[in-house]
């Protein structure tokens, strides 16, 4: 209810509260009787002009006041309710649900279902981009899902960095050609054929300025990440 209609209510019982208190109080006054004066509000709308004597303003502020305490109390009673929700309200995303998350551009979206996807710019839809997928071996989570976002990728979004761990070699086989072709670089760590696996020298990242404070960086590195005894680092060479 707006601040308005709040001030007119309120007017309206002063005015009330005023023109009936008129007869009611000549009334008393003449008589002394209080059902006659009681009766004689009956008669308020014969004079509607409203009274500045005193008892009569007393009660049309009376009046008001009980008329904006009524009010005070309805509303401040009244709670934000969900009719119909009571037992909540999750369901399936509807296509007009899912626009404000999705992106015109298909390769900047992260497909989710055949007709619906969710942006990639997570600064304008403030959603994360992190997505559970379970299901038993070969149930198709692969095939169904990882596959075609890779696919989508590849064909529509400028390259970006992506880490992708493939253990099967399934996902490299099916989009790293593709991927190629798009202008994507692929780099392969491949553990079970180190011959066609993608290398890393450290020592291609050395400073010329300062070689021996990066040879024992690199030591340090090395001899810390294998979780060894420091103290007696050779063994590992034996």
């Amino acid at each position: 209810m707006s601040p308005i209609t709040w001030l007119i209510l309120t007017l309206m019982g002063f005015y009330a509260g005023n023109i009936v208190s008129r007869p009611v109080r000549v009334s008393y006054i003449a008589s002394h009787d209080i059902p006659a004066a009681i009766n004689a509000s009956l008669d308020a709308y014969k004079n509607p002009v409203p009274s500045m004597n005193r008892m009569d303003l007393i009660a049309g502020a009376a009046t008001a006041a009980i008329v904006l305490l009524a009010l005070l109390y309805h509303y401040s009673g009244q709670h934000v309710t969900r009719d119909g929700e009571e037992h909540g309200s999750a369901a399936w995303a509807s296509s007009t649900d899912m626009r404000p998350y999705s992106d015109k551009n298909p390769g900047n979206t992260l497909l989710m279902t055949h007709s619906e996807a969710l942006g990639l710019d997570t600064y304008r839809t403030r959603r994360n981009l992190n997505v559970l997928v379970t299901g038993a071996s070969g149930s198709g989570k692969t095939r169904g899902y990882v596959l075609p976002n890779m696919t989508n990728m590849a064909t529509r979004h400028t390259p970006i960095s992506l880490a992708i761990t493939d253990t099967k070699g399934e996902i490299h086989h099916q989009t790293a050609e593709k991927m190629r072709k798009a202008g994507w670089r692929i780099k392969t760590f491949n553990l079970i054929d180190m011959a066609t696996s993608d290398h890393f020298n450290p020592l291609n990242y050395m400073n010329p300025d300062d070689p021996e404070g990066s040879l024992i960086r690199l030591a340090d590195n090395i001899i810390t990440n294998t979780g060894a005894n420091t103290k007696k680092p050779w063994r590992l060479l034996g």
